[in-house]
């Protein structure tokens, strides 16, 4: 695996220096690209070091202008004409920094060829809102001439606004400047624009097209779906304006907990030490720095959390699994969702539903301790359900709710002694969305697991409050790339946290004993365990397995929605519905399927979602076949990634063929490290990055966190 560093330069020639020996590795060569306004001979010496070549290319810059977005073209072009094999080219500033070591970075690449990773936004974003006129106002950026922007004044003022040469959807954001690129999307790139004449014109008078051109280009063309949105850049835009802040030894903290591979701007002019500072804490630790690595979470502090899943879910649950690790060194209150009219109406005869009613008749106490140091409230109260009603009623009462609501909670609370509260809040739009100001928590954090307002019911009134919640939150967590980089466009203070396993390896031991319903069905069984959601899961592709292999055994565990239980696959002779299980039953069916499936519809709903059932999949040691998602890119070396039906019929089969002990040992250990407490560490990590922000010259040493990216 090759990479080819593309840097663009002009100023500081020791600062580059530094830049090249921190990327400096035998598969990896860096072109320096040095802006034609300055002295290249400046610059010349860089030559002499390993693996370093200054671009024939030569462009005069123009800050904003289409004139760099030229540059990074005919560069691009220049390095695929080499002859080198690379599969990567990385755009980097010459005031950027790598943060994590560079073994690390080439690992990371190693593992997700073929892909490319660029920031983006799609048409109609926030920042879209204002960006919209780098495309349709003339710009005379690209030009000098005295009296440009009198020119420029009179264009707009006359002439109508411009369109997009071509009929595409618009992609960009602020950090869209830089990204890593593989040699398919690179190749694209400067093909489809040299192919183009009408759109280099156009570019000519946009603003800043290098932060949206290329997102552009690519994620409308046949490529789109190998494009992970992240650029895995650490920019800092908290300052304002059109410049990102600059970096500084201050904010080596939250660079060593962002789980990104590069950072910028830093300027030795202003920090002369910075680049000291992230070579012997982030890339070269010494011991002193490694003891400062070590992950160390917050304690004693009261945490309240509240969300969509009660405690005595019958499903597995992040925010549980969460609530349960924080209660190892901090005091918790689990809330349970209060009961709301609806609810009590439809299905007043459950079990959960009737002791929430002995805890409104007094019959039982709604604060019970469930652990040291947890426990879980069932609030005395009914709250209304509104969701039908429009905008600005719907509003009103929600207010109303969250009231009666925050009540029960400042109640067991104050029965608790908890002060200085922390409020986690697992994806709870409406219940939720007043907790930060009616219960004042000294930290308010938003946890984003499921894109939820893609489904009918949280769309009507989620897609207007979720944005506000992650926005007034003082931390957004999410369990995948996916989803921080949708909270990240409302709150830059997001991170992924990734995602944890019910039981580590230790806990599983292999069980001979079949589970009677399994045992009579023919071999090979492929097995799907969880909700039967056709929101989520694809009726067709189960279908097009059975009748395309009638000789292996579908087994599907777990209970059906409507459309599931109408469906014509109950028909089917080798399909299977087993119905539900008690989950600690769940890992002894697991472990005795041949292949197990995670086949997902592709929707907005499920693209960024991840996938818990693959790690409990592969923490038994199976083979697994899912769709391909954006989420699922991490898994890509474990598990086998179908894009359509007939994939999957071949991929199941290979599976079936390539099993053995070792790929089994491999999955396990690759799901043992997707711990709860590595999790939680991050969230730990992302919320002493908030205090750093509040107090920076008061604050601790911060720990550097395990990197995601490894």
């Amino acid at each position: 695996m090759r990479i080819a560093h593309l840097i663009t330069v002009h100023k500081n020639p020791a600062q580059v220096e530094w830049l090249l020996r921190a990327l400096a590795h035998e598969e990896a060569d860096c072109y320096v690209h040095v802006d034609k306004n300055v002295d290249m001979q400046e610059f010349a010496y860089l030559a002499r070091l390993p693996r370093v070549y200054l671009t024939r290319t030569r462009v005069a810059v123009h800050w904003a202008s289409y004139r760099f977005t030229e540059a990074i073209l005919a560069c691009t072009r220049e390095i695929l004409a080499t002859g080198h094999d690379y599969d990567f080219i990385n755009l980097l500033s010459g005031q950027d920094y790598p943060i994590k070591p560079v073994d690390v970075i080439h690992a990371f690449l190693a593992r997700h060829l073929t892909y490319s990773f660029m920031s983006f936004e799609r048409e109609g974003s926030l920042w879209w809102g204002h960006a919209r006129s780098r495309v349709e106002k003339y710009h005379t950026t690209y030009y000098q001439f005295k009296g440009q922007y009198w020119l420029q004044n009179l264009l707009n003022k006359f002439l109508p606004k411009r369109r997009f040469p071509l009929p595409y959807t618009l992609y960009g954001s602020p950090n869209g400047s830089w990204w890593t690129m593989s040699r398919a999307c690179a190749t694209y790139l400067v093909e489809f624009m040299a192919g183009h004449p009408e759109l280099q014109r156009f570019s000519r008078f946009t603003w800043g097209a290098d932060e949206f051109l290329p997102a552009t280009v690519l994620l409308n063309s046949p490529l789109r779906d190998r494009i992970i949105n992240n650029n895995y850049r650490y920019i800092d835009w908290s300052a304002g304006g059109v410049h990102p802040k600059l970096l500084t030894r201050a904010d080596v903290p939250r660079l060593a907990q962002s789980g990104q591979l590069y950072a910028r701007k830093f300027d030795i002019a202003e920090d002369a030490g910075i680049i000291d500072v992230l070579d012997q804490t982030l890339l070269h630790p010494t011991p002193l720095a490694a003891g400062l690595a070590m992950n160390t979470p917050l304690y004693g502090r009261d945490i309240v959390v509240v969300g969509q899943q009660p405690w005595d879910t019958a499903i597995g649950s992040n925010c549980k699994d969460i609530a349960r690790v924080f209660s190892r060194h901090n005091r918790v209150l689990y809330v349970n969702a209060p009961l709301d009219r609806n609810t009590l109406l439809r299905q007043r005869r459950t079990p959960a539903v009737q002791q929430r009613l002995r805890v409104l008749r007094g019959q039982e106490p709604g604060l019970q301790a469930v652990a040291e140091q947890l426990w879980v409230l069932t609030p005395a109260t009914i709250l209304e359900s509104i969701n039908w009603l429009p905008a600005g009623l719907h509003t009103w009462f929600n207010k109303r709710n969250n009231r009666r609501f925050a009540a029960t909670i400042r109640a067991a609370a104050a029965e608790l002694g908890f002060a200085r509260v922390l409020l986690f809040n697992d994806n709870d739009i409406f219940r939720s969305f007043y907790l930060p100001e009616l219960l004042k928590p000294e930290v308010s954090i938003y946890y984003s697991r499921d894109y939820v307002v893609a489904t009918d019911y949280w769309k009507k009134h989620g897609l207007r409050l979720e944005p506000q919640l992650i926005a007034k939150s003082d931390v957004c967590v999410a369990n995948s790339s996916y989803l921080a980089g949708y909270c990240r466009q409302y709150n830059a203070h997001s991170c992924d946290v990734g995602q944890g396993c019910d039981a580590p390896p230790a806990a599983i031991e292999a069980d001979d004993v079949i589970p009677p319903d399994l045992a009579a069905l023919p071999r090979p069984i492929i097995g799907y365990v969880g909700a039967l959601v056709s929101a989520r899961l694809s009726v067709e592709v189960l279908r097009h397995i059975s009748q395309q292999r009638p000789e292996w055994s579908v087994v599907l565990i777990g209970p059906e929605d409507e459309t599931f239980k109408s469906s014509d696959l109950h028909g089917l002779p080798n399909v299977h519905f087993l119905g539900a299980k008690l989950p600690a039953t769940l890992p002894g069916y697991m472990q005795h399927f041949d292949v197990c499936l995670n086949p997902q519809v592709l929707n907005d709903l499920t693209r960024g979602n991840y996938p818990r059932k693959v790690d409990e999949y592969l923490l038994q040691g199976r083979p697994v076949v899912a769709s391909r998602t954006e989420a699922m890119h991490l898994f890509e070396a474990h598990a086998y990634l179908a894009d359509t039906a007939q994939d999957y019929v071949r991929l199941i089969a290979r599976a079936l063929r390539e099993d053995n002990p070792a790929r089994q040992q491999q999955r396990r250990a690759f799901a043992a490290t997707h711990t709860w407490e590595n999790s939680v560490g991050k969230i730990y990590q992302a919320v002493a990055a908030h205090y750093a922000r509040l107090a920076p010259a008061a604050r601790p040493a911060m720990p550097h966190p395990q990197p995601a990216v490894q």
